[in-house]
């Protein structure tokens, strides 16, 4: 993406932060912050561990389809564009793992199957516990309109994909560019037809990945002095990564958190708790992004 779009969008993004602090208030935010017990902060790297650990295993499965890799390796390329992700629109550097496969002999068209497929099966979790919480939260009726919505939304998707209109299509869209797409349909059958015991394993460590990393959040609301139970963070940070993914500011900072914040405190949650709980996980999130990509670039030091 050109600089100065992604320049505005990170603007965008500080900026509805921005109005999120000034709404909740600033001193507030800074003293709810100031007041966490340190020994929470101990456990956050813990749990980034364990969630980067499988995240990585998950997509060493789905590689090894492809073309073997060492488990290790993959980890560096799975913390590289997570990194990555943090500084694009809707999370799409993410995406950057194509990069590194190409590197590693598989094709762009081979090697795109896997964080697109990757990449779906989260939504599904998502909205799997996005519509849990709506059901529970706000009632059946408005819980089946977001579900069909993400259910037709995926549908289409996969139609798009699989059914041969797609992707002549897709191939029209991409013009001169559809060579370097070789053997994106061949993988993708591939894995829908003789792999599905391996995406049904994807989407079980997916919630696994899911459930640890919210933990992070239970830790830091603990820290804050306030127990939040897991089925209603599950729900509030399903809703908010779902909106990291729409493409408007880098990685869906401000909107993300300001859904969480005001979740949060529809269900009694001091906003100001919230606030300072998704702030210092930004944070932590950058400074380790800012730390992986300053090793990745400057050499193999992660391996």
């Amino acid at each position: 993406m050109k600089k100065p779009g992604l320049i505005w969008r990170f603007a965008i993004g500080v900026a509805v932060l921005s109005f999120l602090i000034y709404r909740v208030g600033f001193t507030r935010v800074l003293k709810t912050i100031a007041s966490v017990n340190p020994l929470y902060l101990l456990f956050i790297p813990i749990v980034y561990a364990v969630s980067f650990s499988i995240a990585a295993l998950n997509i060493h499965l789905m590689i090894s389809v492809v073309k073997k890799l060492p488990y290790r390796r993959v980890l560096r390329y799975q913390l590289l564009s997570w990194s990555a992700g943090l500084f694009g629109p809707g999370k799409i550097g993410e995406f950057s793992l194509v990069y590194f496969l190409r590197k590693e002999g598989i094709s762009l068209g081979k090697g795109m199957v896997i964080p697109l497929l990757d990449k779906v099966i989260t939504v599904a979790v998502l909205a799997i516990f996005a519509g849990y919480g709506f059901f529970i939260y706000f009632g059946m009726a408005t819980a089946a309109r977001m579900l069909a919505i993400i259910a037709l939304a995926i549908v289409v998707l996969g139609l798009v994909f699989i059914t041969g209109f797609g992707r002549a299509v897709i191939r029209r869209l991409l013009g001169r560019h559809a060579s370097h797409f070789k053997g994106f349909s061949k993988t993708l059958r591939l894995f829908l037809r003789e792999r599905r015991s391996l995406l049904a394993l994807n989407m079980v460590l997916t919630v696994i990945k899911y459930v640890v990393a919210i933990s992070a959040i239970f830790l830091l609301f603990l820290g804050f002095g306030i127990k939040v139970n897991l089925p209603a963070i599950m729900f509030i940070d399903a809703v908010a990564t779902m909106l990291a993914l729409i493409p408007v500011t880098v990685s869906g900072l401000g909107f993300a958190e300001s859904a969480a914040v005001l979740l949060y405190s529809n269900m009694g949650v001091d906003a100001g708790a919230a606030a300072g709980v998704y702030l210092i996980l930004n944070a932590f999130n950058y400074l380790l992004a800012v730390l992986l990509l300053s090793l990745g670039t400057g050499g193999r030091e992660l391996d």
